[in-house]
């Protein structure tokens, strides 16, 4: 927590465990929800972590979880920025050093920036946790010149590609799928908000893609089979959920929006904006999209599942792995419109036999992906870096 709040939360245990967390970004995502499925259900009676993070709204989902954290002004290392990199680096340094930590926990690749050179001096284990499928040229660099850490990966094609690529080695690093919240991703076959609020009839199937809207997400590619299909479901609709805020091409929407007006289709794409009320947006949907060039998880497809909606994706990066053998979960090749087409016709034509599986695979789902197994997982392998 913050520092003026530091001196009013309850005393640590003693006996526990104090570690460093390194959490990349403020803005919460993908690896920010995990973390919380980590520090929620961790043994607070065992480890006594402290989140560091730059300044952002990720601080707000902290206080949940009842451990310290302290959002900084802190920078990654980038050229542009790289006075500022130091001057984070010595600040954390002094900070690091006075909490005396048994380990660092990296919770994302670019964590690693400071957690690696911290650990090295410090001469404390770290833990760097892979959650994306290519790696940026500064923690290339930082990974290579730090090379022995621990490595976490959320799949095992995850894990294998980086053990190939040289950034883990065989013995030192786990696999850990991600966790979906049970508490709130189930089946409710009655929550019609989001159809209410964009005033959306039920006799319409909608297909939707969920996260921000860039081209390596695939959007293109749905609005393709959008058009093939058109003829075929005459309710079909997409529906579109993101913004730009985050993407790295500022024109790929405009693309997008240019090939919709080209193929008459904007009666039948719906663009909501950024959700935060993801679950209550799942529910109102029928079928998932997740058509991306590389998928390192899927967790939308998990969320999805969990709600008892079918999935269909890309054969990229570790989505397969998650979906393929599951009865709501279809495999497309990557870059196929005509094949993603035939998939969502297929999908379309067998809903009602699809339907049966709802409550059996959102509980398997949940059951599997539970946050507190995802929690016992990384205690494990932290307790198992400690006794090294």
């Amino acid at each position: 927590m913050c520092l003026v709040n530091m001196k009013k939360s309850e005393p640590s245990n003693r006996k526990s465990v104090k570690f460093i967390i390194f959490n990349h970004s403020g803005v919460v995502g993908g690896g920010e929800r995990s973390s919380l499925s980590l520090l929620k259900n961790l043994d607070k009676k065992k480890f006594d972590p402290l989140v560091i993070f730059p300044k952002g709204p990720y601080k707000d989902l902290l206080k949940e979880t009842k451990v310290r954290y302290e959002p900084l002004d802190i920078y990654l290392l980038r050229f542009r920025t790289l006075p500022l990199y130091f001057l984070s680096f010595i600040r954390l340094f002094f900070k690091v050093r006075k909490e005396k930590p048994a380990f660092i926990y990296c919770n994302s690749i670019q964590a690693s920036q400071w957690g690696l050179p911290l650990g090295f001096i410090l001469r404390k284990p770290v833990i760097v946790h892979f959650r994306d499928w290519e790696i940026g040229v500064a923690s290339r660099f930082i990974l290579k010149a730090f090379p022995n850490y621990f490595a976490v990966a959320n799949t095992n094609a995850v894990r294998n590609k980086m053990i190939k690529e040289g950034f883990m080695k065989q013995e030192r690093s786990f696999v850990v799928y991600n966790a979906v919240d049970t508490d709130a991703f189930f089946v409710d076959q009655k929550d019609q908000k989001f159809r209410s609020e964009f005033n959306i009839p039920q006799s319409d199937y909608l297909v939707g893609i969920v996260g921000m809207i860039d081209k390596q997400k695939g959007h293109h590619l749905l609005i393709e089979a959008l058009n093939i299909l058109r003829n075929d479901i005459k309710n079909l609709k997409i529906v579109v959920v993101g913004d730009t805020s985050w993407t790295s091409d500022k024109n790929y929407f405009r693309e997008l929006e240019k090939r919709i007006k080209e193929l008459n289709l904007e009666s039948r794409v719906i663009f909501t904006g950024f959700r935060r009320d993801v679950a209550t947006m799942l529910r109102g949907l029928d079928l998932v999209a997740i058509p991306s060039e590389h998928e390192t998880f899927g967790r939308l497809a998990i969320e999805s599942m969990a709600v008892g909606k079918p999935v269909v994706g890309s054969n990229s990066g570790g989505l397969p792995e998650i979906i393929k053998d599951r009865p709501l979960g279809f495999i497309f090749k990557q870059g196929s419109f005509k094949e993603l087409a035939a998939k969502i016709k297929k999908i379309y034509f067998e809903k009602d036999m699809l339907k049966s599986y709802m409550k059996n695979e959102s509980d398997k789902v949940k059951k599997e992906f539970n946050p507190a197994v995802y929690s016992q997982s990384l205690s494990k392998i932290f307790t198992q870096v400690l006794g090294r």
